[in-house]
């Protein structure tokens, strides 16, 4: 009989722990919970975790700290983390999941993100494991570039960001909205736009026009930037999206 794969949820919401880890117990995880990134590093010297479910905002030691010193203290796990946050990213934020590359979900999540997430990360880890086995190779944190092209429109709210792959077959972006230029043009700079394409982007916008703008961008940095399109494939995973937004909220 296969051993059930053993995930650490860190999280200071209790309502979001609770109802996490019932969706999890229900698909045959074994959960442990703690409040800090403090309490998960004394739990991972004593314990084995397949998948590291990490919220990124918590007081005592938030998210990112907790994975600086987890790359420091346990660098095989870094792979396996997955962070939780709210639907608003700061710059810093934004800048650090795209940075560490690793998978995140929004609150409220659903069911379906929740499962397709924890699979791609068990996936992911067993594929470099395996890979590092037999050929000794050592992971370089480089991440894999896409060719595409971002499109920005001035709003009422401020600047839509979308981005739009060359990839026929990519999954669907949602576009993102920077509240004002000094936004915009920390977004276009972390995606690598260069300082002229950068200023006359941005003037454009500002003027009323489109900005087109082609990129080659890492995909950890679509995945952090660029929240996916909802969709649901199943009845069951229909209903399960309503209880998982019951239980997950904005910060």
């Amino acid at each position: 009989m296969p051993t059930p794969v053993k995930l650490l949820l860190i999280d200071d919401q209790p309502s979001f722990v609770r109802g996490l880890t019932r969706l999890l117990h229900r698909d045959g995880y074994t959960v442990e919970t703690v409040a800090n990134g403090h309490e998960a590093l004394a739990q991972l010297l004593a314990h084995h975790y397949d998948v590291i479910i990490c919220d990124l905002q918590m007081p005592t030691l938030d998210g990112h700290a907790f994975y600086d010193l987890l790359r420091r203290q346990f660098p095989s796990l870094c792979q396996r983390v997955i962070f939780v946050t709210g639907d608003t990213l700061g710059v810093d934020s934004t800048a650090f999941l795209a940075q560490c590359g690793q998978p995140y979900l929004y609150k409220p999540c659903t069911a379906a993100e929740v499962r397709s997430t924890i699979q791609q990360t068990l996936h992911a880890g067993a594929s470099i494991t395996q890979g590092r086995a037999a050929t000794g190779a050592v992971d370089t944190g480089v991440s894999m570039r896409e060719e595409g092209t971002l499109s920005i429109v001035q709003r009422s709210y401020g600047f839509q960001v979308r981005y739009a792959s060359n990839n026929p077959y990519a999954q669907e972006r949602l576009p993102r909205v920077c509240p004002d230029t000094a936004t915009l043009s920390a977004l276009l700079h972390q995606l690598g736009t260069e300082a002229e394409p950068l200023d006359h982007a941005c003037a454009v916008a500002r003027n009323g026009g489109v900005a087109v703008l082609r990129v080659l961008i890492a995909s950890a940095q679509i995945q952090a930037y660029f929240r996916p399109a909802f969709s649901t494939s199943t009845m069951d995973d229909l209903a399960d999206s309503r209880q998982a937004a019951q239980i997950a909220h904005h910060q």
